[in-house]
């Protein structure tokens, strides 16, 4: 494999999180051996400035979400420190404890546009499955010097490289759902194709299955369909051993009875088809399942 490592520092906009002074957005991105500085500023009036970095200088007329590229020398990421790990495969994970939890990517410091615009260069430019590490308010290349000044700067970073072993071993959480059907006894297993993951859900009275892997084993469990108000269950911890993946829930009962009975399904992938064993969070085991 061709060995590439992206690198993207973010300053990022906090008017909109009720902090003031901070007003452009830079991005440090690294492919292989190139290095790009990504500018975007966010005064909400045009503004020329003089942008110098390590090896030009250049005049950019700033003006609100644009964005400007400037290059850069390749850099690593911060030293000693310890950042919010995401996965994509076509999808985003979050790593949890011991497991990848599907969401929508989403970067400390940096707003909704940003959060977009990256996703776009990822999904354009970079072959997945990729690791990606958010390093919040912690600076990884040399800033860029501005004239005039156009406001104070926050610093993060985000480090993109391909997946590594470790990372594609874990297990991934697809999604917990509410369900109204599918009886009161709880039960769990493994699908053997997106066809019955498809039956799985027409079942459970859901439409718009979430997208599996063809590569990966697909499980569930359900809890079985209770009248306490509000029940919900919240993933704990997903560990793959040899033999056995074990997910650890917890069980969040209400004291109240309510008419309409609910249940949670889980939806999770997994490297391979093993034995899966679900327990609560005092150890007690809900279900062993083959």
């Amino acid at each position: 494999m061709v060995k590439l490592l992206v690198l993207v520092g973010l300053m990022a906009l906090m008017l909109a999180k009720g902090q003031t002074g901070y007003n452009v957005l830079e991005l440090h991105l690294i492919i292989e051996n190139r290095g790009i500085y990504l500018v975007s500023p966010v005064v909400r009036s045009p503004l020329e400035v003089v942008v110098q970095s390590p090896r030009e200088s250049r005049r950019l007329l700033f003006n609100y979400e644009s964005i400007f590229s400037l290059e850069a020398a390749f850099s690593s990421p911060p030293q000693g420190t310890e950042g919010i790990e995401w996965f994509y495969d076509g999808r985003w994970f979050l790593r949890q404890n011991g497991f990848w939890e599907q969401r929508e990517l989403e970067l400390q410091g940096a707003t909704p546009p940003e959060v977009d615009w990256l996703k776009a260069q990822v999904e354009k430019l970079l072959r997945p499955p990729l690791a990606l590490v958010d390093f919040p308010q912690q600076p990884a290349l040399p800033p860029l010097r501005y004239d005039p000044e156009p406001g104070a700067t926050l610093y993060s970073t985000v480090w993109i490289r391909p997946a590594e072993a470790p990372s594609l071993e874990l297990p991934r959480l697809l999604g917990i759902t509410p369900v109204k059907l599918g009886g009161l006894r709880p039960r769990g297993g493994w699908l053997a194709s997106s066809t019955e993951v498809e039956r799985l859900w027409r079942e459970f009275g859901l439409t718009s299955p979430p997208k599996t892997n063809p590569s990966s084993a697909v499980g569930f469990y359900f809890s079985g369909l209770r009248n306490e108000t509000p029940f919900k269950l919240k993933m704990l911890e997903m560990k793959l051993e040899p033999d056995v993946l074990q997910a650890v829930l917890e069980l969040e009962a209400g004291e109240t009875r309510s008419p309409e009975m609910t249940g949670m399904l889980l939806l999770f992938e997994a490297p391979r088809r093993t034995t899966l064993r679900v327990a609560d969070s005092k150890g007690n085991v809900l279900g062993t399942y083959r």
